[in-house]
């Protein structure tokens, strides 16, 4: 039998310690980036902790919804998030 739980890590820099120490509980990470705002402060000390912490780490992109009329547009900002992330 599979189980599954979400723990949502907030990003804040005060509060890196509690997450490091919920660590130990979680198998996999998902780590979800805004495709307006890109890679915010709190995105790449998530990162970090992510590469530290995980052996599985998935990027999803939020708010893509908002560039259906601009596919150019939306192409550009997932490069720029993938060369921001470090994967290309």
């Amino acid at each position: 039998m599979l189980t599954s739980s979400l723990v949502d890590c907030p990003g804040h820099a005060s509060l890196m310690k509690t997450v490091i120490g919920g660590a130990s509980i979680i198998d996999l990470m998902i780590l979800v980036v805004d495709c307006q705002k890109l890679i915010q402060t709190q995105t790449a000390e998530c990162i970090v902790l992510g590469e530290i912490l995980m052996d599985k780490l998935v990027v999803a992109f939020n708010k893509v919804d908002m560039y259906a009329s601009e596919p150019t547009k939306l192409e550009d900002q997932l490069k720029k998030l993938k060369a921001q992330i470090g994967r290309t």
